[in-house]
């Protein structure tokens, strides 16, 4: 439990609580009003079942009415006040997140964001090892930093590093290594308040109480204690399985236990294997610790708030890139076909193909179908026009959590256009951008009209959200002269 002083101590248990939120980019610029609500997960093995050896990917949900700062790419450290009876405010740190042009969603007057912490990017990379195997898991540790640049804890496993004969195949995502070594000793790995990676066990010693007059919801805890045999330096683990969602307390973290006791004064205790702290002006906080196998458990509708927020962390794109290959035929690439990130230089009789590489918040990439953009020159004549729609999410959506915006751009020879002044300029007065749509069953397109609200910006951007899509569909847009 994060350590704070014994006002808050004592605040943080009354009924009546009032808190603030902020974000600090280098220690100087601070966003500590407009963000509507926050919703930051972390935990040691997720929402599904226990695990030994989990490298935790925390992230961070947010809604900030007209900030004054860019996000983009923007590291920044996450904070969750609380109001004291003195009014001063007391910052109880929640992480160091950002996120990419991928993760930011914005409207007229706010910004939506998901952030990941440190150990959720650099973890996502693939690890090319420079140390020599075998080694001590300290020289692959220290080889992950010099990479990288995070930061370990390793004050509950002191001797962690003098474990030998470790090796890790090339290519193994950094997060898989890091989990691999927390897992030796039965625990796992986390990204704590202020970024460092923490290698650590299953917390045994409980350090709050809460009663039932304190939960927000019906107690759901297992009367059947789960015994799991961790390995390394635990060789059994019991705890009850169970969910709990209470009054807001932002100094909790996953090594964690904490007691419920419910109306009859039984007292159990419960790991917090997965918190969600909510924040919107209140806060509250729900814990999960899951049982091996959840189709015998009835979880109720706390389950599924929390599975909901799992898939969509899971289905967000961490990452959107082009690739590109060259061919000497008009057919396809072959499988064993090379691509680069550069857009290669086309020399006369090859073409230029690209694909799409969408990675999301499992780890898991998807390929596009790759599309020929360039080809032999031909014979003099007018500029080629070129229409092209980017998303500011990538193109493959899961589970319903498409959120993202398209945006137009027309190529005419050397020009750039991306706003309807300039296309009608180019065009004629009577140009306009068509959108519209199909179904997977549909045989025909269907034209959205131009007032749709989704549309705006002269037709150039397209807004998308859940409700747009809830089965497989296309949309297509195109320039009418």
């Amino acid at each position: 439990m994060y350590q704070t002083s014994a006002a808050y101590n004592e605040m943080i248990g009354r009924e009546t609580r009032t808190f603030l939120a902020r974000i600090t980019f280098d220690d100087e610029s601070v966003i500590d009003n407009g963000i509507r609500q926050a919703t930051i997960v972390s935990g040691s093995c997720g929402s599904e079942m226990f695990t030994v050896g989990a490298a935790f990917s925390g992230y961070a949900n947010l809604t900030i009415i007209d900030p004054e700062i860019d996000l983009t790419d923007q590291e920044f450290l996450l904070e969750i006040g609380l109001v004291l009876d003195d009014e001063s405010v007391e910052y109880v740190p929640k992480g160091i997140y950002s996120a990419s042009v991928a993760d930011i969603s914005r409207t007229k007057h706010s910004v939506t964001l998901t952030a990941w912490d440190r150990l959720a990017r650099a973890g996502s990379q693939a690890y090319t090892p420079t140390v020599i195997y075998p080694c001590t898991a300290g020289d692959v540790l220290d080889d992950i930093t010099n990479q990288t640049g995070l930061v370990f804890d390793l004050t509950a496993y002191p001797g962690i590093r003098d474990m030998e004969g470790f090796s890790a195949p090339e290519g193994t995502l950094i997060s898989t290594v890091i989990g691999n070594i927390a897992g030796q000793k039965g625990g796992f790995a986390y990204a704590d308040h202020n970024g460092n990676v923490v290698l650590a066990p299953y917390g045994e010693v409980p350090v709050r109480r809460i009663n039932a007059n304190q939960c927000l919801d019906e107690i759901i805890l297992s009367d059947n204690v789960v015994s799991m045999d961790a390995g390394g330096e635990i060789t059994q683990y019991e705890y009850y399985p169970g969910i709990v969602r209470f009054m807001g307390d932002p100094r909790l973290e996953p090594i964690d236990m904490i007691e419920i006791e419910d109306l009859e004064r039984i007292i159990r205790q419960i790991p917090c294997m997965n918190i969600v702290l909510t924040y919107d002006g209140g806060t509250t906080t729900t814990i999960q610790a899951p049982a091996q196998k959840q189709t015998n458990v009835n979880w109720g509708p706390i389950w599924n708030q929390i599975n909901r927020t799992r898939e969509i962390a899971e289905a967000a794109v961490m990452e959107t890139v082009r690739e590109y290959t060259v061919t000497d035929t008009m057919d396809e690439p072959e499988e064993s076909a090379v691509w680069t990130r550069e857009p290669p230089v086309r020399a006369e009789g090859q073409y230029i193909w690209e694909r799409t590489v969408t990675t999301y918040g499992n780890g898991i990439s998807e390929t596009g179908d790759p599309v020929m953009i360039t080809g032999n020159a031909g014979a003099a004549g007018e500029d080629a026009v070129l229409l092209r729609v980017d998303s500011s999410n990538g193109f493959i959506f899961k589970n319903n959590t498409v959120n993202t915006i398209l945006s137009v751009t027309i190529f005419k020879g050397s020009q750039v256009i991306t706003d309807a002044d300039t296309m009608r300029s180019i065009f004629g007065a009577g140009s306009y951008i068509q959108w519209s749509w199909k179904r997977l069953d549909d045989e025909r397109y269907g034209v959205i009209s131009a007032d749709d609200s989704r549309i705006y910006d002269g037709g150039f951007k397209f807004r998308l959200s859940p409700e747009d899509v809830d089965t497989k569909v296309t949309f297509q847009c195109t320039l009418m002269i």
